[in-house]
């Protein structure tokens, strides 16, 4: 299987079977979202700016990244920020989109150091470029081994759902960005509201 690396040297192994550690299997089809829920936002697609996660404090600028010659999603100058696979969907849009921070770097406490504590309904914010604001809730939050995280955690297809991503457990080594595990949050949005603070 191919090595997808994140901006901020995180790294995940995609295989098609999933080990979760103190979770359940994850499939496209446990993310389907509640048929009562919106699906994702209409009209044109908007690049995020800003992440903020009131729970743990978390607030920070998203920075939009690429895929490498070698099919790695490109590093981030921004070693302690949030990196947007901007190839893939924006979050609030169809699909799946893709977010990505380090849990620490060279003894910083990383954006998503404390994504664990999240629990499903917790709320999360992103803001756009246009000045408009998505709103989401958690809807899982599971962590699998390094070597198992299923397919559909970086899926462009399937429901609209927005994956947060950050290393857990221990690093493989002193100097590596990987990680033995790695905790997915899946969003699920529920609002846009629009510059003039109405739903669009």
């Amino acid at each position: 299987m191919k090595h997808k690396t994140f901006g901020l040297a995180l790294a995940l192994v995609l295989f098609t079977c999933c080990v979760a550690v103190g979770c359940h299997e994850e499939t496209i089809a446990d993310l389907d979202p509640d048929p009562q829920e919106p699906r994702g936002f209409g009209g044109d697609m908007q690049k995020p700016v800003k992440i903020i996660i009131p729970k743990i404090g978390g607030d920070a600028d998203i920075q939009p990244v690429d895929m490498d010659k070698y099919g790695n999603i490109e590093d981030s100058s921004q070693d302690v920020g949030v990196v947007w696979y901007e190839k893939g969907a924006s979050p609030g849009w169809d699909y799946n989109a893709i977010l990505a921070a380090h849990h620490d770097f060279d003894g910083m406490p990383g954006v998503f150091m404390d994504l664990e504590k999240l629990e499903i309904g917790d709320v999360v914010e992103i803001r756009y470029k246009d000045g408009s604001i998505g709103r989401f809730v958690v809807k899982s939050t599971n962590t699998y081994h390094g070597e198992n995280v299923p397919d559909s955690v970086m899926a462009n297809s399937g429901p609209t759902r927005t994956t947060l991503i950050t290393g857990s457990g221990s690093r493989l080594s002193s100097s590596s960005g990987r990680y033995s595990h790695y905790l997915v949050v899946t969003l699920a949005a529920t609002e846009h509201i629009g510059v003039d603070g109405r739903e669009l």
